[in-house]
């Protein structure tokens, strides 16, 4: 029998695999954006389809898929997404075929699936991330988290060109009533003061550590930008840093939802921390963050800092280190300003973190030694050294 042809092809911005089935129907399937996809996962995933789909007649038809090959195949069909985001939906794809079983039928999937997936989910073990070992059952968090990742699954699914379900069935009704069970409120972080992090950085270990901490609670960075900073991205005499933008397969660089291109103040007290670490660093180290353990296990590291530095364990430790960052700025520059140098769209810093800093703000307002708006929001220049 003469296999099928899946031949690449472009989609505006996307890449697209088209095919003729056995019946002669024009097929097609979208492989991901061009900006996040390169030339070659796209023909990988033409020879994928060729080979898992369209030489079978039963799988010809998108209407029999199972969870199971849907997850094989779902990466193919979300370029738009961060390649770590997509390695966590992998992992929720293998929970949910080891939960339904590699026989269920997409289309088959409704919201008793959906109910029996969370139970599922609640019951498994994983390993403890407090650093004293052993297992632990799978908290409401994560299992809020797996469930997200899955609804998302599905939603690419039925958005694609030929949908493999009819609906949803991780949305509507049966996703409120989850909420009520395994949604878990917005994180509340203690607000880390200067003093609390100088007394982090006299606890810490490595330089790495050092590094992190100060890149967090100084200039907002997330991990992955602090990590990516490199040497040349320092501007020593302009006091600024250059956060740059992700990038694809072929080394440009790409704007997302959490990464885009910006410049951030840099203050005399985080270039002294830098130009310690600088002085440190071995021959051909990259840039401030070097020897970094892996992903898995930094956190576990930084809560043995905190727990060194005396001080109570105050949830993400570098989240709650941003987020400081970010409220230290809302007192004292304008908030298009500090979500221009966080990196947040207004809209997130409002919601998300201006509150956490709102009750200090008030009683500052209203303190009788003289504290005023005008102190709250001094006129200050762009990139004043102080915090």
């Amino acid at each position: 029998m003469k296999p099928i042809r899946v031949t690449l092809c472009s989609n505006g911005a996307y890449w697209q695999a088209r095919w003729y089935d056995r019946a002669g129907q024009r097929c097609s399937q979208g492989l991901g954006a061009k900006a996040t996809t390169s030339r070659r996962k796209a023909m990988e995933s033409c020879a994928a389809i060729a080979a898992e789909f369209a030489r079978d007649p039963a799988l010809a038809s998108t209407e029999d898929m199972t969870v199971g090959q849907w997850v094989q195949l779902y990466p193919g069909e979300t370029g738009d997404l961060d390649p770590r985001t997509v390695k966590l939906h992998a992992i929720t794809g293998r929970y949910l075929t080891e939960c339904l079983g590699d026989t269920m039928l997409m289309r088959d999937v409704g919201p008793e699936h959906v109910r029996r997936f969370a139970k599922w989910l609640s019951a498994q073990e994983i390993n403890r991330d407090d650093g004293k070992g052993g297992k632990r059952r799978m908290g409401a968090a994560t299992v809020n988290a797996h469930l997200r990742n899955a609804g998302r699954m599905f939603e690419v699914a039925l958005e694609r060109s030929h949908a493999l379900v009819a609906r949803n069935p991780f949305a509507g009704k049966v996703r409120k009533e989850l909420n009520k069970v395994y949604r878990v409120g917005k994180a509340r972080h203690e607000h880390v003061s200067i003093e609390a992090m100088e007394r982090l950085l006299e606890a810490c270990s490595a330089p790495w550590q050092r590094a992190v901490i100060v890149l967090g609670r100084l200039a907002g960075l997330r991990l992955s930008e602090a990590q990516d900073l490199a040497w040349e991205d320092i501007d020593w005499k302009g006091g600024r840093l250059t956060v740059r933008a992700k990038q694809d397969d072929y080394g440009r660089e790409v704007t997302t939802t959490k990464r885009d291109r910006r410049v951030v103040p840099m203050s005399d007290a985080l270039a002294k921390h830098l130009e310690v670490l600088y002085n440190e660093a071995p021959p051909g180290s990259a840039g401030p963050v070097y020897g970094f353990p892996n992903r898995t296990n930094y956190a576990k590291r930084l809560r043995g800092v905190i727990k060194r530095a005396g001080l109570a364990d105050y949830g993400k430790p570098l989240h709650a280190l941003r987020a400081s960052c970010e409220n230290d700025w809302m007192d004292k520059y304008p908030l298009p300003d500090v979500a221009e140098w966080i990196g947040h769209d207004i809209t997130v810093a409002m919601s998300n973190y201006r509150e956490r800093g709102a009750q200090r703000r008030i009683a500052a307002f209203n303190d009788p030694s003289g504290t005023t708006a005008a102190q709250l929001n001094p006129s200050t220049t762009l990139f004043s050294p102080e915090h």
